[in-house]
């Protein structure tokens, strides 16, 4: 037989053997054979799976930095995208998946989903606000005209107004700086202080008129708020009761109108509290949730009781003691209870309140009626009463302010002796607050006491007015420690201790100097100025007006300028007379 006889007869079935016999090679073998392809273009590393990739491709894909596949593999492309988010974070850029990277992304992550969350709820608030207020035909116009784009005079000059400032000069200017603000939102925000100032002035139309020209609708409903609280403060009482019922909001109203009805009674206008609360009670009839109305209840009873109408006062309590049967969940109910607690002990039923006390079990609803009680039993001079409730405040910062409050008491009674003791306590009390400006708040209010101590009974306190001055440099809170020392200073010039008084302003302007913000320089002077004015120290008031202005003419960011003036206006109207807003310092 030669080969070509043999070759041609069995070439058919050698091929199909051969092609059969391929079929039976185990997948292994496929595997070791080198991919040419893949051996030109290797990937940066292997192509291992994994949960951990899986994740941090999801994260980085919902940031918007990784389009490619979410396979659990680390490709180039996850490797460059990790590499992105490290850099951006000023981490170690290694493109490695590590615990750390999957927390900071799950971070990222989640912080943007919250962000999305209240961007959606702002633009639904928002929505609803501006569908209220359009609904009012009153309010209309004040949604409508807020498109228009004002522009500042670029011209203008205000020289004249710092050398001999006026409340309208003020505001004009602080009017002025507003319009230059570039961001609607904080355009919005400084408006909002503009016209509070311009209610508390008497400038009614202007009030509305800047009102107006603010775009955000929930503000516009604030600003309502505000122009009521504004008009209470002046003794207008019509005024603010009718821009009260502009509020569109049912809660937001009753809110508006208790705090307008506490404003008068503190006035001693009686009988506008009286109509006001008439107002009120038929608003909340119709109030939900419950704790809501409870909580507002509560307040118009202790008005009505400060105000004489005990009898109605007493049928309020016993309407809230029913509402707060009907309540189911359990935070409500200790809510509720505790706002029943206070006005039982600010209308005088101590013992009621201590029953109700009893059945509070939340820490954080407890604390206010111990406060109350405490307050309750200091205006009768029980101190040793006083002081027990006090101590059943746990929280070291809120157990320090009620110490500080009840030595304040004592020191204007003339009970020195028991106010020493009670600031020693106070102080040991602050050791143990943790929190830096909570600790820097709770020195700030015992050093004033301390200071009080030895400046009204001297000489047996001097160590007082001494330790006072030493803990105010301690203060770790730079706009504290300067309103402390401010504060101190003009106690002190007040009992004519001159040498100390330089002294400490001294300490005084060093500390303003450390305030980096001189709009917070600004307000730190204007709330030392309305607080004088309302001790009657008119003098101090002015002083520390002035200082105020000083800083506030140099400021040229324009929604820091126009915050500042409108505050420094305010202040002016206070100055003048702390009661009533009188018009004529517009003039």
């Amino acid at each position: 037989m030669t080969l070509q006889k043999l070759t041609v007869p069995y070439s058919k079935v050698i091929y199909i053997v051969l092609f059969l016999g391929c079929l039976w090679i185990p997948n292994t073998v496929f595997s070791t054979i080198p991919n040419e392809t893949n051996n030109s273009n290797p990937p940066e590393t292997a192509p291992t799976l994994s949960y951990d990739i899986l994740s941090v491709q999801k994260a980085l894909s919902k940031l918007g930095l990784y389009v490619g596949p979410e396979n659990g593999r680390l490709t180039g492309e996850t490797i460059a995208a990790i590499k992105f988010y490290q850099r951006s974070k000023l981490m170690e850029v290694d493109g490695q998946v590590t615990k750390v990277l999957i927390e900071k992304l799950n971070y990222t992550v989640n912080i943007r989903k919250l962000m999305k969350r209240l961007d959606q709820a702002r633009k639904r608030s928002i929505s609803a606000a501006r569908s209220k207020l359009l609904s009012h035909p009153a309010t209309r116009n004040l949604i409508l005209s807020g498109e228009e784009i004002e522009i500042a005079n670029p011209i203008r000059d205000a020289t004249s107004c710092f050398k001999v400032p006026t409340a309208f000069c003020l505001l004009a200017e602080a009017r002025e700086s507003a319009k230059a603000v570039g961001r609607h939102e904080l355009r919005d925000w400084a408006l909002g202080e503009i016209l509070i100032a311009q209610a508390r002035a008497g400038l009614g139309e202007a009030a509305f008129e800047t009102t107006s020209r603010i775009r955000d609708p929930r503000l516009i409903i604030v600003a309502l708020g505000d122009i009521a609280d504004a008009r209470a403060a002046a003794g207008d009482a019509d005024a603010a009761i009718s821009a009260a019922k502009l509020i569109p909001d049912n809660e937001k109203r009753a809110k508006v109108m208790i705090s307008i009805s506490e404003i008068q009674e503190k006035r001693g206008d009686e009988g506008d509290a009286k109509k006001t609360l008439q107002v009120l009670l038929r608003e909340l009839v119709k109030m939900h949730p419950l704790v809501s109305r409870i909580d507002y209840l509560a307040r118009t009873a202790v008005v009505f009781y400060r105000t004489g109408e005990n009898k109605k006062s007493m049928q309020i309590l016993h309407e809230i003691e029913l509402l707060i049967s009907k309540l189911k969940k359990k935070e409500y109910i200790d809510s509720s209870r505790r706002f029943f607690a206070s006005a039982l002990v600010q209308t005088g039923d101590v013992a009621g309140a201590l029953q109700i006390l009893k059945k509070i079990e939340k820490e954080s609803d407890r604390i206010p009626v111990f406060l109350a009680l405490s307050d309750s039993y200091a205006e009768k001079r029980d101190w040793k009463a006083t002081i027990k409730f006090a101590n059943n405040v746990k929280k070291p910062r809120f157990h320090a302010i009620a110490l500080g409050r009840i030595a304040a008491e004592q020191i204007t009674v003339s009970n020195f002796a028991g106010a020493a003791s009670t600031l020693k306590k106070a102080i040991k009390a602050v050791e143990n607050i943790k929190r830096p400006y909570a600790k820097s708040y709770a020195v700030s209010h015992l050093i004033i006491e301390s200071a009080r101590l030895f400046l009204l009974g001297k000489p047996d306190y001097i160590h007082a007015g001494s330790r006072a001055i030493y803990l105010a440099t301690q203060i770790s809170d730079s706009r504290l420690k300067a309103r402390a020392l401010w504060l101190m200073s003009a106690y002190y010039e007040e009992h004519g201790h001159e040498r100390e008084t330089r002294r400490i302003m001294q300490l005084a302007r060093g500390a303003t100097l450390e305030i980096s913000s001189r709009l917070s320089q600004v307000w730190m002077f204007s709330n030392l100025a309305n607080l004088h004015a309302y001790n009657g120290n008119f003098e101090a008031g002015w002083t520390a007006f002035y200082n105020g202005l000083a800083v506030a003419q140099n400021i040229e960011n324009s929604w820091n300028r126009a915050r500042t003036l409108a505050k420094l206006a305010s202040t002016m109207v206070i100055l003048v007379d702390p009661g009533r807003g009188v018009n004529s310092v517009i003039e």
